[in-house]
Formats: structure tokens, sequence, C-alpha cells
């Protein structure tokens, strides 16, 4: 992929949802080959037999295959420990619901329950929980808002709570983290959170503004986009002079990408993952298996 190429995308929030979920999908399929490739390597060359003999480089293969997952796992643990310590410290700091926020519950379509404000000065707002996501959002982002900037800002959570984004983008970036030495997934990833973040953004302006929907290509559609790219640059603003709480993937995110899509319907980061992180990667599995069947003896049954 040349460093100019911009892939052009789908407008719709429908279409961008489905694109996030193939992004995913094929994420999920690549970060299974180092995952899977050693176990098979292992019990293609007589592993068993290996262990009973106590080899020292059957031992070392299988450590191969387990440590990743082991390093998958463990990060999987902090996440949910941080997560539950973020959610009890905002619980701990709740604020009945003013009516700006609730006249803004009802025009989305969010349930009693599924939105949480916090006594924080702060402008922060997040999507979080990975059984049962919430939208969480500060007093200070509540005050700095006017009710349409903050239909916007609930919708594009919305977004994120209807497709269990949290769930998912922590079990991805477990697996990006665990297998880091293979630069595809770690750009596989990023592109995954890219598609979540402007399919948020497309829902909010289909769910959250009057008119026709984002899809559209007259003067109207972009007059609502740039409405969208005004909100996220006014809350972006106001977290440069006061940052937000520490691990919040904030409604901000991203933000050169997302507005490209805003402002140019374009976004550089859809298109597939950059052909060098793709040939490190092979040279990587490459020399992986061939270091394999070169130091490990196979095994007569076989």
């Amino acid at each position: 992929m040349n460093a100019g190429r911009v892939a052009h995308v789908p407008m719709g929030s429908r279409a961008l949802a489905r694109a996030a979920d193939r992004v995913y999908a094929r994420f999920l399929a690549l970060a299974a080959i180092p995952a899977v490739l050693p176990w098979m390597l292992f019990a293609l060359h007589g592993g068993p037999a290996m262990l009973r003999g106590a080899h020292l480089w059957g031992m070392v293969w299988l450590g191969v295959g387990i440590l990743p997952v082991l390093a998958a796992s463990w990060t999987l643990v902090r996440k949910a420990a941080a997560t539950a310590t973020l959610l009890r410290w905002c619980q701990d700091r709740q604020l009945p619901l003013p009516d700006k926020v609730r006249a803004c519950m009802v025009r989305l379509g969010l349930h009693e329950g599924q939105c949480i404000m916090y006594a924080d000065a702060r402008p922060s707002v997040f999507t979080a929980g990975w059984l049962a996501p919430r939208v969480y959002l500060s007093a200070g982002c509540v005050q700095l808002l006017e009710e349409d900037e903050l239909a916007l800002v609930l919708a594009h959570e919305q977004h994120h709570v209807r497709s269990r984004d949290p769930l998912r983008a922590a079990f991805a970036g477990a697996m990006a983290e665990a297998w880091r030495l293979l630069p595809v997934l770690p750009q596989a990833f990023r592109q995954y959170r890219q598609l979540q973040e402007i399919a948020a953004d497309a829902w909010a302006l289909e769910r959250a503004l009057p008119g026709p929907g984002a899809a559209g290509g007259d003067a109207d559609s972009l007059q609502r986009r740039l409405d969208l790219a005004a909100v996220v640059i006014k809350l972006w603003s106001a977290a440069r002079r006061a940052p937000v709480i520490d691990g919040v993937s904030a409604a901000f995110t991203d933000m050169p990408d997302r507005l490209t899509w805003l402002l140019q319907g374009e976004n550089p980061l859809c298109a597939p993952a950059r052909f060098d992180g793709w040939a490190q990667s092979a040279v990587l599995v490459a020399t992986f298996v061939s270091a394999y069947l070169i130091i490990c003896p196979i095994s007569p049954a076989i």
C-alpha cells in the first residue's frame, strides 16, 4: 500500500459496522495462526513422545505455544481489574441525571440505567462494561455541551453499547499485545478500532440529527458531518486543557482519521493492512517453522 493511497469508505453506519465485523473476523483468523501453529507442529512431530522423554526442544516449543496464551490471559485479567476499578470510581461519584441528559436519552431510545453521570469537572465520556456495557459521562461533559451536541455524543456511545465494543476491543487488544511480534496483528487491530469509531460517528449522524441520513451527499449531509466534527474538536480541545481519566477511550479518540472521514468521507486506515506488515509477519512465521523443522527431530512414528 502506498503512503498516499486512500480508501473510500461507505457512509452508512450499517455498512461501516459490517466492515468492522469483517476486519474483526480477519483479525481473529490472523491471531489464530501464531496461537495454533506451535501446537500443530508439536503434535505432528511426536510432541507427546518428546515430553515423555523430557526432550529439551519439545519443552521449548511447547512453551512457545503456551506463553502467548498465558500473556493474553494475563492482559485480559489486568484489563478487567482496571475496568472494575474505574467503574467503581465512577459509581461512587454517581449523580442524578439532569433533564438535558434525560431528554437526549428519550430522543435516542436509551433505557434507564444505560447512562451514568459522575461528579468530575473534566469533560469525559466513554462506554465501559464487558457483559452489560453502559455510557459514562462526567458532569464536566454535560456542562460543556449543548443538548444537540450531547445527543450526538450519546448516540456515538450508544453504538458502542449496541455492538458490545468494550468486550470485543479488550479481547482483540489482549491478543494483539500477546502476539505483537507479528506486525500485521497490531495493524489489523488499529484498523478495527478506527472502523469502530467511524461506524459510531455514522450512527450518531443518523440517530441524533434530524433530516436525511448520513449517507446523503447533499449540503445537508455535509453540514451534519461538520456539526459532529465541531463537537469532536470541542471535546478534544477541552480535554487538552483538562486531561481525561487515565485509560479511558474518550469520544475524541483517533482524531485525525475520524475528522478525515467526517470532512472528506475517506479514511486511510480502512484499506487493507500494509504489505510490509504482512511480509514481516510471513518472514517471522517461516523462520519459526524452519527453526522447528531443523532443531526438532521428526518422530519415527510419523
